[in-house]
């Protein structure tokens, strides 16, 4: 993905009428028809957030916008890309009005009263500020910025403007993801004693091709920031504040020059980052976009990865193993229950999401459902603030520092929270 330059009938009562087939087939009819009728009446009446989109490459196109256009309350109004042919391709596919290759000219055109911002890492703090200085509710990807430093003052920024803010860390939604939240939170593992989170990917694999999300110019850090900070993410979710971190960055495949043919600095395909967490439990995140991992047949969507889970605690044992192709399988075990065994996810947590490939329960959570955009449009047309905002992109961004100056020095480095 480039920068952006500068950078949506009362019968009377008679039991033969009333139960004779036709008479209740009439009944259901009009109950039906003034049920769609209530149904319309309400969509029509509901808030539509005018949406504008700042980048139109892979992600705008696999995450943002599929969602967006299933959420009936979104109405994206313009998008922005650098390469006008991106725009466009992006604004004929799903028929967006406005297109523009500069996004202050977007953001000038009062078109828009929120934006998501899907673009190169470095440019996420110039633009995603512009954005929330016109007061401007706003998604931006992650990592947030490429420093605490510029990730504090958005979430500053954010919060004196008012303004509702989304960072999409995906995982958290998934069905797995939730039901192992709520049985580490009811005290299926007893005391946490340590955690495991393996994040293997191949998308970095290839030593001919120039990925900016290694050039840590661009990208700040590779994989740590780019696929390890989900899981820094969801480690605190399930167990609390880190308070410390120890972390080893490599950089092992050596990389072309840019497309200007400029060498550069490599950032990290793999990093490994210990945890110390405030309750006393230990932790170990491993992110690797240079694992093989193939996973499924091709389809065309790129997720040839698996994301391993395991959870130990005084009281038991928790594993989740999700591939991407037909594995999203926890499994647990506790003294007393016989051997390890399979846990099924309730159906309340999968609700109408499809369930035999990951990438199909994927999709379904995030369009059909609209977990996250759709919750971010609901949220900007109801005036409630939404998890996880801008705060949470910050206290990441903390940890993300932290890793990478520990990397650095080769010390433990404490990560407790500081305001924003």
């Amino acid at each position: 993905m480039v920068i952006c330059r500068c950078w949506s009938a009362m019968l009377v009562f008679n039991p033969y009428i009333v139960a004779h087939p036709y008479w209740c087939q009439r009944r259901r009819d009009r109950a039906s028809i003034r049920s769609e009728s209530c149904k319309e009446e309400h969509m029509s009446t509901e808030k539509r957030v005018n949406i504008g989109m700042i980048g139109a490459g892979w992600w705008a196109n696999t995450m943002h916008m599929p969602a967006l256009a299933a959420c009936e309350q979104a109405n994206v109004v313009a998008v922005c890309d650098l390469l006008p042919e991106r725009a466009e391709a992006l604004a004929k596919k799903y028929s967006i009005p406005h297109t523009f290759t500069d996004y202050k000219e977007l953001l000038a055109s009062g078109l828009c009263e929120a934006v998501v911002v899907a673009i190169t890492n470095n440019a996420h703090y110039p633009v995603t500020m512009d954005v929330l200085n016109r007061g401007l509710h706003a998604i931006c990807e992650k990592p947030l910025a490429l420093n605490y430093a510029q990730a504090s003052e958005m979430a500053a920024t954010a919060q004196k403007k008012g303004v509702i803010t989304c960072v999409p860390f995906t995982y958290r939604y998934m069905p797995s993801a939730r039901y192992l939240k709520q049985l580490i939170d009811e005290g299926y593992l007893g005391q946490p004693y340590h955690l495991q989170m393996r994040y293997y990917a191949g998308f970095a694999r290839d030593p001919g091709t120039y990925l900016w999300r290694f050039d840590r110019k661009i990208a700040g850090s590779g994989a740590l920031a780019d696929i390890g900070s989900h899981f820094l993410h969801v480690a605190e979710w399930f167990y609390g504040e880190i308070e410390a971190v120890s972390a080893q960055l490599s950089a092992l495949v050596k990389r072309p020059p840019n497309p200007q043919g400029q060498t550069y600095e490599q950032a990290d395909d793999t990093a490994m980052v210990m945890l110390r967490f405030k309750n006393g439990a230990q932790g170990l995140v491993h992110a690797s976009a240079i694992a093989y991992e193939k996973t499924y047949e091709d389809k065309g969507y790129g997720f040839d990865q698996v994301h391993e889970w395991d959870f130990h605690g005084s009281d038991g044992t928790l594993r989740q193993v999700i591939d991407w192709d037909f594995r999203q399988q926890i499994t647990g075990d506790r003294p007393g229950d016989g051997p390890e065994r399979q846990l099924t996810v309730p159906d309340r947590f999968w609700g109408d999401a499809r369930r035999e490939r990951v990438i199909e329960t994927w999709e379904d959570v995030f369009r059909k459902q609209g977990f996250m955009v759709g919750e971010f449009v609901r949220s900007v047309a109801n005036g409630q603030p939404m998890v996880p905002n801008f705060s949470d992109g910050a206290r990441v961004q903390q940890l993300l520092d932290a890793a990478i100056e520990s990397a650095e020095t080769g010390c433990w480095v404490k990560t407790e929270p500081r305001a924003s």
